[in-house]
């Protein structure tokens, strides 16, 4: 069944980069497609949450907000060449009104999904997250994370972040040491204790007060992840807050590192959304007075200054009051970064200068008042936005070709994706391998070796390379005969091989 408009295509307004300014005018017609809610979704907030993967898209569709009957849904649509094909759905496990799919995050294999209102063996509706791996047959259920140290309505789910076997949950409402709604988050390793039941962590910061909301949005690249807080009620001052997360020292939790926030008086809605991508993180203020409230996205550049991020600019809209609320949703692939707002959608790549230079976008018709949801998703083929219109609440995605949507014509050569972890050679091996890799900018960099159990035996790096091939010996003496695997993280990705040891 192709899932497309009724109508087909509608004509967008599109813009992009020439000669290194930014064109209002039109220079051909972008065709900006949508896809419809199917039946199994109708009603059902369909788009809350999107993920792309290759020519695979998958799409949530929690249920009404209002409604304690609804089952969730995610639904996996395959790309056909000419449209979407609903190809799988994914029912929720959970009792009705869990909202299933409130928040969905894909890395490769693994699809995490979150249900901020599930219940507890006693009722309780705390939340959960719920982890699948892709088998032959379809997704298949793995694990079911609950933390026992929730208090009801913890939203525990209500956001989720996956990276190559890392998982991290928020429950911004979540009470701590009796203050109500702190928030707290919740970090996962799918990959140490293979067979057993991942390791559970916490994310710990320093909040102030009650109502802080910790957990709000996260996101994860490499060894770094970004969370957020969201301020019950409108509050006046620099209360909401993003905070800088790793994981580079030998264990399987994460350390809070660094805190970003606003200091002028009007700081509402301040990391609504956050993302990271390579050493850049990104932080959404959709509600900032920026003529009016446009919005805005704050950019914080990593290794500035030794190992620290900095705050590197700001992005504003580029096509005036036609945005509102520019910011609400930011989400980043490799080196590129989709920014939505109610209305917009902008997509913006990193030059091999270093700056994030604005190659496109879209905005439907005027006449089709259309208002984003908290979705957004891009990746080498595809941009996506999930929304529904003003009119008569038709809930919808819209969606381009990449080549379409974000076009340029300024001539700068684009940096291939490159950070690559190469096979090890020899192998088999005894005692000593050759662990090749290449990154494509500067920055830091862990390789770390682990028996098939999933215990750390090597760390063989831990430092700053430069963009480019490089390789570590690894020296196997002392060990025994068996497989064992080799992990790579950087700012932006983590890749896992796999060596032979025979003696």
């Amino acid at each position: 069944m192709i899932l497309q408009s009724k109508t087909g295509v509608i004509a967008a307004a599109f813009f992009l980069l020439i000669g290194g300014s930014l064109s209002a005018q039109t220079p051909h017609t972008a065709q900006l497609e949508t896809i419809e809610a199917p039946a199994e979704a109708q009603g059902k907030s369909f788009a809350r949450s999107v993920a792309l993967h290759g020519d695979t898209l998958l799409v949530s569709a929690p249920g009404a907000f209002d409604s304690d009957t609804d089952h969730g849904l995610i639904l996996q649509m395959l790309y056909s060449g000419s449209g979407w094909e609903l190809d799988d759905i994914i029912e929720s496990p959970s009792s009705p009104g869990a909202l299933f799919g409130f928040s969905i995050s894909r890395a490769d294999s693994i699809l995490v999904v979150g249900a901020p209102e599930a219940h507890n063996s006693e009722g309780e509706a705390v939340g959960a997250a719920y982890v699948y791996y892709l088998e032959d047959d379809g997704w298949e259920l793995r694990h079911t994370f609950m933390p026992e140290i929730l208090t009801p309505d913890s939203r525990f789910g209500h956001a989720v972040a996956a990276d190559s076997g890392r998982v991290i949950v928020g429950a911004p409402q979540a009470e701590f040491l009796e203050l109500e709604m702190v928030g707290r988050a919740f970090g996962y390793d799918l990959i140490r204790n293979p067979g057993e039941d991942p390791i559970e962590t916490t994310l710990n910061v320093s909040l102030p007060s009650e109502n802080e909301r910790f957990g709000w949005s996260v996101d994860i690249r490499g060894m770094y992840a970004i969370l957020s807080t969201q301020e019950a009620g409108i509050v006046i001052g620099p209360r909401n807050r993003a905070f800088i997360f790793d994981q580079s020292t030998v264990n399987t939790g994460w350390t809070a590192r660094q805190t970003f926030h606003r200091q002028q008086s009007n700081n509402v809605f301040f990391g609504y959304d956050v993302a990271i991508a390579a050493s850049t993180a990104f932080v959404g203020h959709p509600r900032e007075q920026v003529d009016g409230e446009m919005g805005s996205v704050y950019k914080y550049e990593g290794f500035v200054n030794g190992d620290e991020f900095e705050e590197s600019g700001v992005l504003t809209p580029s096509q005036g009051s036609s945005f509102m609320q520019y910011g609400q949703t930011v989400e980043t692939y490799h080196d590129e970064l989709i920014v939505g707002s109610r209305r917009n959608v902008e997509v913006f790549r990193k030059s091999s200068g270093g700056s994030w230079n604005l190659i496109g976008g879209f905005f439907p018709d005027s006449n089709d008042e259309i208002t984003f949801t908290e979705a957004v998703d891009l990746n080498n083929q595809f941009v996506i936005a999930g929304g529904y219109t003003d009119i008569n609440d038709d809930q919808r995605i819209y969606w381009q070709h990449k080549e379409t949507a974000t076009s340029i014509e300024s001539g700068e050569e684009q940096l291939p994706e490159t950070v690559q972890l190469h096979p090890a050679y020899p192998n088999p091996f005894n005692p000593v391998t050759n662990m090749p890799f290449t990154i494509d900018e500067p920055g830091p960099v862990q390789l770390e070796v682990f028996d098939v159990s999933g215990r750390l035996v090597r760390v063989l790096a831990r430092e700053t390379y430069s963009a480019g091939t490089h390789t570590v010996p690894f020296d196997a003496s002392g060990l025994g005969s068996g497989i064992y695997y080799y992990r790579l993280t950087t700012g932006s990705s983590t890749l896992t091989r796999s060596v032979t040891l025979v003696k």
